[in-house]
């Protein structure tokens, strides 16, 4: 709804009401360009992720290019549903989870 500020808002979970750009910029979901797996993906991966995703472990190595790739689409679906990581692992922060999902959403870049 507009709010006569001109200043887009929404009611949000029915009892709150917030500046949309406020999420978004807090989940830090607009950038300049796309993530990049070296850059902005990888680190996340390494540090919260290779614990049991890694070439030792039989699970698949999310640290690999081209295996995150192949896998972007079930790593999106797992994450937006918080099923990955699991309860008794390091937690993705929001920023990270949707940095994550921005690169898939983005077209997986290298």
């Amino acid at each position: 709804t507009n709010d006569g500020s001109g200043i887009c808002r929404r009611a949000y979970d029915g009892s709150k009401t917030v500046n949309i750009l406020d999420i978004v910029f807090s989940l830090g979901v607009l950038t300049a360009s796309n993530p990049s797996f070296e850059k902005d993906i990888k680190p996340i991966i390494q540090n919260k992720c290779s614990l049991c995703h890694n070439t030792a472990s039989g699970q698949k190595d999310f640290t690999n290019y081209e295996v995150a790739k192949r896998n972007g689409l079930m790593i999106k679906e797992k994450l937006a549903s918080k099923t990955m990581p699991p309860g008794n692992v390091t937690k993705l922060t929001p920023e990270e989870r949707s940095k994550i999902i921005l690169w898939v959403d983005g077209g997986m870049g290298r």
